[in-house]
């Protein structure tokens, strides 16, 4: 599930296996580092943010050919954008969803390792920030809002051991976050550009049972992310 930012990494491929998994997940990602446009802040040297979040949520899959996995996921999110002059904006609740699509491309006859490739859209939007200004006077925050929307596609190879399944791979992403803050009656919207698109990513899942499955991941080099998951095939 998580091994690769997908819920195949999780299920057997074996031609018994069930064809559907559900699962929860709980992801953290405390480094992402972005740039704003004019509309969020007039000093230029301040239009740096740092963008942190974390996610718990609801899975669900299905494999179709033994291959082949789509799956989609629902929850919440709890956004934090940190800019460099000490304003903080945080978006408590914020609804987050995924969908993904994971296909493997080439896989050993004795079926220990494998290479795939997966594709994933994320949604996350949030409403109502609480605003803290740490080094600035306190200034009001009017009302805010936050979209934030991501497609990735990953290349990853996975090696089976006993019943661990390792993996390791590459992330290209395209984050689009924007946000909308109402002050007096009048609308500022900015938009945050990511500094680093690619990243690599680390996971292992350890099959507990013949239906359990316990998985985690760890992302680096674009942002810094650290997951678990825990899955049941039905």
């Amino acid at each position: 599930m998580l091994a690769a930012s997908t819920p195949d990494a999780a299920a057997s491929e074996s031609p018994d296996s069930p064809a559907f998994s559900l699962g929860v997940t709980s992801f953290f990602s405390g480094r992402r580092y972005a740039t704003a446009d004019e509309a969020v802040d007039r000093e230029p040297g301040y239009r740096r943010f740092r963008i942190s979040s974390d996610r718990l949520s609801l899975l669900a899959s299905a494999r179709f050919v033994g291959k082949y996995t789509v799956w989609g996921s629902i929850g919440q999110s709890d956004v934090a954008i940190h800019a460099s002059e000490g304003e903080t904006l945080e978006y408590s609740g914020a609804l987050a969803g995924e969908l993904g699509v994971h296909a493997v491309l080439l896989e050993s006859e004795n079926g220990l390792w494998d290479v795939c490739a997966a594709a994933t859209l994320l949604s996350v939007s949030g409403e109502d920030a609480d605003v803290t200004r740490v080094h600035r006077n306190e200034l009001p925050a009017g009302d805010t809002s936050l979209d934030w929307t991501e497609t990735a596609i990953l290349l990853e190879g996975r090696h089976t051991i006993g019943p661990v399944r390792f993996s390791a791979g590459i992330r290209l992403s395209a984050p689009a976050i924007e946000q909308d803050r109402t002050l007096s009656g009048r609308t500022y919207k900015s938009d945050f550009e990511s500094e680093e698109t690619v990243g690599m990513f680390l996971g292992a899942d350890c099959r507990l049972t013949q239906r359990l499955s316990l998985s985690g991941l760890v992302r680096f080099l674009d942002e810094s992310v650290f997951a678990a998951g825990l899955t049941l095939d039905i």
